[in-house]
C-alpha cells in the first residue's frame, strides 16, 4: 500500500478578518524596504513639483526686450543748386550759408538794409527751392556788439515776441519777430550774435524755420 502525503490544511483567516484583508496585508508584507523608500521619494518629488509649478518656478523667463530704435528723419537737401558768389570773400561773408534746410541761395548782392547803420559789410541773400517757396535774409557785420545791438530797429519794443540768442549755453545777443516788420512789409525775425545782425523776411513758417536751422 502507498505512501500518501497528507495536504496541509488551510489557514484561516483570524476571527473578525476576511480573506481579502487577510491576503492585503500578506501582499504589504511582501513589499521590501527599498520599495517604500522609491514609493516615498516619487511622492514628495511629486508634492514639490507640483509646489514649484504653482509658483512659477518652471515659466521660462521673459526675454530682454530690444531697445526701441530712433529713426532720424534726414534733414531736407536743396534740389536745386546755389548761385555763385562774385567777389572776393571775406570771413564773414564766407560763413553765411549757400543752403538753408531745403532752399539753396538764389541771389546774393553787397548792401542791405542794415546800411544806414554804417557796417563795416553787409549782404542781401535770397534763398529758394527753385519754385515758389522763397526768404531774403539780410546780413550785417559790425565793428563791436555795442554798434550791433544799436542798429536794431524798434521792434524790440513791448508786444512783439522776442527771445535770447545762445551760443554753446551762453547768450550773444536776442530776437524778435515781426508780422509786418517795417523794413520788408511781411513777416520777419530779425536777430544779433553779437557783432552780426540778420532780418530774414518772407511766409512766416518759412522765417522760423529759416532762423531756427541757419548757423549764424
Amino acid at each position: 500500500m502507498s505512501e500518501q502525503s497528507t495536504p496541509e490544511p488551510e489557514q484561516s483567516a483570524p476571527e473578525g478578518e476576511s480573506p481579502e484583508g487577510a491576503q492585503a496585508q500578506s501582499f504589504w508584507r511582501k513589499v521590501p524596504l527599498w520599495g517604500w523608500i522609491v514609493a516615498g521619494v516619487v511622492v514628495v518629488g511629486g508634492a514639490v513639483t507640483g509646489i514649484l509649478a504653482g509658483t512659477g518656478a518652471f515659466t521660462p523667463a521673459p526675454l530682454p526686450t530690444p531697445p526701441a530704435e530712433t529713426v532720424t528723419a534726414a534733414p531736407p537737401t536743396p534740389t536745386a543748386a546755389p548761385v555763385e558768389r562774385e567777389g572776393e570773400p571775406t570771413a564773414f561773408s564766407a560763413a553765411l550759408p549757400d543752403t538753408v534746410l531745403d532752399l539753396a541761395l538764389a541771389d546774393f548782392s553787397p548792401g542791405s538794409v542794415f546800411d544806414e547803420d554804417l557796417p563795416l559789410e553787409s549782404y542781401t541773400l535770397v534763398y529758394s527751392d527753385g519754385g515758389t517757396r522763397s526768404v531774403t535774409v539780410y546780413a550785417a557785420q559790425f565793428a563791436d556788439a555795442e554798434k550791433a545791438q544799436a542798429a536794431i530797429p524798434t521792434i524790440m519794443d513791448d508786444g512783439v515776441e522776442t527771445g535770447e540768442v545762445t551760443a554753446g549755453g551762453t547768450v550773444v545777443g536776442e530776437w524778435a519777430f515781426a508780422d509786418l516788420h517795417p523794413a520788408t512789409n511781411a513777416p520777419a525775425i530779425l536777430w544779433r550774435n553779437t557783432t552780426a545782425v540778420f532780418l530774414v523776411s518772407g511766409e512766416e513758417s518759412l522765417v522760423r524755420d529759416v532762423f531756427t536751422a541757419f548757423p549764424l
